[in-house]
């Protein structure tokens, strides 16, 4: 009984709950945390038409097709550049290589345009010619 009233067990419990937690997460075999699971919930933001096109690709795209699935997808919402590598089999180092050359292009816009290099920089694609910012995507 002095057991279960002391916080310091409590304290204890929780942190090997957590542990627990995390070190279920982070197991690739249960699917969770894993790579193929952030696909597979970035998958499922993109409309099934989308979602079958990329699911099709290959590894290697000619940079019109490149561009292309970027633009489509970037037209549904603003992504990142780590869930845009991983939506497409590739690193984020690849992902902001080719949305820098979109954005210099003026083809995909930051959504944070005054801090390019921010960590929670996301991409998107104007949808109204008179756009000026994120703000004002619908």
């Amino acid at each position: 009984m002095e057991r279960e009233n002391n916080p310091e067990s409590a304290l204890v419990t929780q942190i090997r709950t957590q542990d627990t937690q995390m070190e279920r997460e982070n197991n690739p075999e249960s699917g969770y945390g894993s790579e193929s699971y952030e696909r597979e919930i970035l998958l499922q933001s993109l409309p099934q038409t989308l979602q079958k096109e990329i699911l099709s690709l290959g590894q290697r795209m000619t940079p019109e097709k490149r561009e292309e699935m970027l633009l489509k997808v970037c037209r549904i919402h603003p992504f990142t550049a780590a869930e845009v590598g991983i939506l497409f089999r590739n690193t984020r180092h690849w992902a902001k290589i080719v949305l820098r050359e979109l954005v210099h292009s003026n083809k995909i816009c930051l959504t944070i345009p005054d801090k390019p290099k921010s960590k929670n920089q996301a991409y998107y694609v104007l949808r109204d010619a008179g756009q000026r910012n994120i703000s004002e995507w619908k």
